[in-house]
């Protein structure tokens, strides 16, 4: 990755740029993953989510090339969670009309819509979050090598330092010091990916 891409506005304008086949691709490894989690938690049929990420991906796409992007007035993801809600009200409005038609279960949880926007907004924060620390600890893991991401993952797992200690035959001080080299790591590359994406 260039060091380009770690300004803010860099990703959104080559995006903008519909021939720029490579800013695309880096957008939908980033964004797509997170649209799925949505979904599943939207409960939207595991039949549906593939169609209904792709509809997602392929609206983003076309509004960006129009899109006037001012951080001042709002953030761009503050947008695509829009576009990701409304896609998601009109293919659940739409499946509920041929539902109707041919009266069977359409494997939705009709309770769940229309969620109301701070509904969903509180969702997309609290799994943004966590999609973001997954980016993360997944691009920090090749930079460790030894013990330090299974002491990691163990204190994510709350196992206590002296059972992790005992377990891979090392010094509790070494334990806690493992972990806090990971955190420091993981803590920068939080912030560099929220440069990176939140813009």
């Amino acid at each position: 990755m260039t060091d380009d891409w770690n300004t803010r506005q860099t990703l959104l304008m080559r995006v903008k740029n519909q021939d720029d086949e490579h800013a695309w691709g880096e957008f939908v490894s980033y964004y797509q993953s997170f649209i799925e989690v949505i979904l599943k938690h939207l409960k939207v049929s595991p039949n549906d989510q593939d169609d209904l990420t792709q509809n997602i991906l392929l609206k983003v796409w076309k509004s960006l090339e129009k899109l006037n992007y001012d951080s001042e007035r709002a953030r761009f993801r503050t947008w695509m969670n829009r576009v990701i809600r409304n896609a998601v009200i009109d293919f659940q409005r739409a499946k509920s009309r041929r539902i109707s038609e041919v009266d069977s279960d359409t494997g939705i949880d009709t309770k769940n819509f229309p969620l109301q926007e701070n509904e969903f907004t509180k969702i997309i924060d609290k799994e943004w979050r966590a999609h973001i620390t997954n980016l993360a600890l997944k691009n920090i893991r090749p930079n460790f090598s030894g013990n330090a991401m299974s002491v990691f993952d163990m204190f994510l797992d709350e196992v206590p330092a002296k059972d992790i200690a005992a377990k891979l035959a090392i010094a509790v001080p070494s334990v806690y010091k493992l972990r806090s080299r990971v955190e420091e790591k993981l803590i920068k590359e939080i912030k560099r990916l929220k440069l990176e994406l939140e813009f």
